[in-house]
């Protein structure tokens, strides 16, 4: 811990040492209790101080890695692209034994029986490749779709599974509603289909919506009117339209999305949103000098996508 404080700007804390020191552990399972051991490394589980320590822990991961890293508490994806799929295999299955070996060494362990791999590119550019990544000769499980952050993430990055998931969950939530309905004011429905609800459709929204299929869309459409007749107490049938969604100070689910979209590039504009969402925006202005109108705040957006995926 001494090393890590000090490359993290922490200094040595004799409260640090009290903290992590002279700490047992034990297993009990019914009326049987092992005997004591006493443990010489990691933080104590469901403490306050756990997830910090444990980030402060596994900062300096990407240096073993030449691949980019996204890191979320203990959640760890390696990304790397390229046309040639054999390649990014090859490429990912020796940045995985690197982060094994990285892992070792910091007293850690790889499950990789939990570990999933998936190739991401169009219907076509897929269809017949293999994709297989190894550690330390096992291979790696390949899948066509994995949850990532809350987030569905198919291989042609339609979004059709996320879509799917979470309108099934909305729709059953709001069936619950509708049996409580009787006893619920407007306002009250209105605050439980908000936070219920809503809150769940619109989690990354601007991020996973456009790339639906109208199909799915008119599916969300659909709903968010369902959601209209119940907190207005409409018949099943009656019809709702745009008025009566902002009338409830909502927007259609299409412009809410563009509204997300607007505060997204209003935070990268003031320089308020994060770092990594950032840097893929460059203003006109810093990629050419011709005096055109208004390029000094129009952007030019850069996109990349990552063809792999291995978490």
């Amino acid at each position: 811990m001494r090393i890590i404080f000090s490359q993290r700007g922490v200094p040595r804390l004799p409260r640090f040492r009290s903290y992590l020191s002279n700490r047992r552990q034990c297993v009990k399972v019914g009326d049987t209790v092992s005997p004591f051991l006493d443990i010489s490394c990691g933080v104590p589980q469901g403490s306050i101080l756990g997830p910090t320590l444990f980030l402060c822990y596994i900062n300096d991961m990407s240096v073993a890695l030449q691949c980019r890293l996204a890191l979320y508490a203990d959640d760890s994806a390696l990304l790397a692209s390229g046309p040639d799929s054999k390649a990014v295999a090859d490429f990912l299955s020796e940045q995985l034994s690197k982060c094994s070996a990285w892992l070792i060494d910091n007293r850690l362990s790889l499950h990789v029986g939990k570990t999933e791999c998936i190739l991401f590119g169009s219907h076509r550019k897929l269809k017949g490749r293999e994709f297989l990544v190894t550690c330390g000769g096992a291979l790696v499980k390949r899948v066509f779709s994995v949850k990532f952050l809350g987030v569905y993430l198919d291989q042609n990055l339609n979004f059709r599974e996320h879509s799917v998931t979470i309108l099934k969950k909305a729709t059953s939530k709001l069936y619950f509603l509708y049996r409580c309905g009787a006893s619920l004011d407007t306002s009250s429905r209105r605050l439980l289909c908000s936070a219920l609800i809503s809150s769940g459709l619109e989690y990354c929204c601007s991020a996973w919506y456009p790339g639906l299929l109208e199909e799915s869309k008119k599916g969300l459409a659909i709903l968010q009117r369902k959601m209209v007749r119940f907190i207005n107490g409409m018949g099943p049938r009656e019809h709702v339209g745009d008025s009566e969604i902002c009338s409830l100070g909502w927007l259609p689910f299409p412009r809410r999305v563009d509204y997300f979209k607007m505060m997204h590039v209003f935070k990268v504009k003031k320089a308020i949103a994060p770092s990594y969402i950032c840097q893929g925006f460059k203003f006109v202005s810093e990629t050419h000098s011709y005096g055109l109108r208004q390029s000094s705040w129009n952007f030019s957006v850069g996109m990349h996508f990552s063809h792999s995926f291995l978490y």
